[in-house]
């Protein structure tokens, strides 16, 4: 049996170290061979810790199983024993990046060009975009020190080769920097994401709310407008409601309120929309409009218990006098209710 799995996993191996460099089948191994497998390598490791055909193996079969830390200790191991060995090399360049050492498989993968010119074009072609979708993720949770830094070190002509997986990464660090407050280098990166991926219509919506945080509302209201104007078939309501979320957010009440208005004419029948702008005037002190809304909401839904939705709203913007005019046509369409004429009594004494 133990000759049989040796057999299994140098097919095994020999598919996978090919990864990334040609197409690969799939080989279906059962798990209790490959833990017998397991075993059996360990075994050679403990009777011989400098047996590096037994850790290279280890490695690249705990990579397979996403064990990806375990697999790291045993290609250093390896690649410690072989260090000319570009199978090897590239292995532990992988496990670094996938256990989020990015800045140590960047420096495993220039050493080992370096002894290996003859490389570069299979590098170029897949380890490239391996290292892009890292820092991707890697980024998220980056300084932006350590973020420049490190893209420093790239070769800018990588970003061209495989632009959607840099789009991605500088969209990622972006959507950072944006929450962490930089918006202005949260703009810029949403900039150069659109430049290698100028089909990514939600980058307008992203750079127009960047632009938005630093209250360069004419600046913001262009991106906004033509991701708007982008949007698929269909969208273009939900996509506006979008945008007038996101200035509400910031702040920016009269915008928002011009963005509702637009999608509530793309969507007459929308009454939760209709809500979201009566509130938003509420904010920006705009009663009349408030009411307006509101109005056009209880042609849509005439019931009691929007009308104490509304009430409630008025109430908690001060607004006293409409929220019990509100309540009075509750309590007229529902008189035996006892809770509604516990709930003015209420508000009329606290008041």
């Amino acid at each position: 049996m133990y000759h049989f799995l040796q057999r299994v996993f140098v097919v095994l191996a020999a598919a996978s170290l090919l990864w990334g460099c040609t197409a690969t089948r799939t080989i279906t191994v059962p798990k209790g061979d490959v833990e017998q497998l397991r075993t059996a390598l360990k075994e050679r490791i403990r009777a011989n810790r400098d047996d590096q055909e037994a850790l290279s193996k280890l490695g690249v079969l705990s990579m397979s199983q996403k064990k990806h830390r375990e697999a790291l200790h045993f290609l250093n191991r390896a690649a410690a024993l072989a260090p000319n060995n570009l199978e090897i090399k590239q292995w532990q360049g992988k496990a670094s990046l996938a256990t989020g050492n990015v800045k140590t498989a960047l420096d495993i993968f220039e050493a080992t060009l370096k002894s290996h010119p003859g490389w570069r074009a299979k590098y170029q072609k897949n380890i490239e975009p391996l290292i892009l979708k890292s820092l991707t993720k890697k980024f998220k949770g980056f300084r932006v020190r350590k973020f420049n830094k490190t893209v420093s070190r790239l070769d800018k002509k990588m970003f061209t080769r495989h632009s959607l997986p840099a789009a991605r990464m500088f969209e990622a660090q972006g959507d950072y920097l944006f929450r962490a407050g930089y918006n202005r280098k949260a703009e810029t990166l949403y900039k150069r994401s659109k430049s290698y991926d100028k089909k990514n219509n939600n980058l307008e919506f992203k750079i127009g709310r960047s632009l938005a945080a630093s209250s360069e509302m004419e600046k913001a209201k262009k991106h906004f407008d033509a991701f708007i104007a982008g949007s698929p078939s269909g969208q273009q309501s939900v996509n506006t409601v979008r945008v007038g979320e996101a200035l509400e957010r910031g702040f920016h009440f009269n915008y928002a309120a011009q963005y509702y208005e637009t999608a509530a004419e793309l969507a007459p029948k929308n009454s939760k929309l209709l809500g979201q702008l009566g509130v938003v005037y509420l904010k920006n002190s705009k009663l009349k409009a408030a009411k307006t809304a509101f109005e056009r909401l209880l042609k849509i839904d005439n019931s009691a218990a929007k009308r104490v939705g509304i009430a409630r709203l008025y109430l908690r913007y001060r607004h006293l006098d409409a929220a019990i005019l509100l309540w009075t046509e509750a309590v007229a369409m529902n008189p035996d209710d006892v809770g509604l004429w516990k709930v003015i009594a209420r508000v009329l004494k606290s008041n």
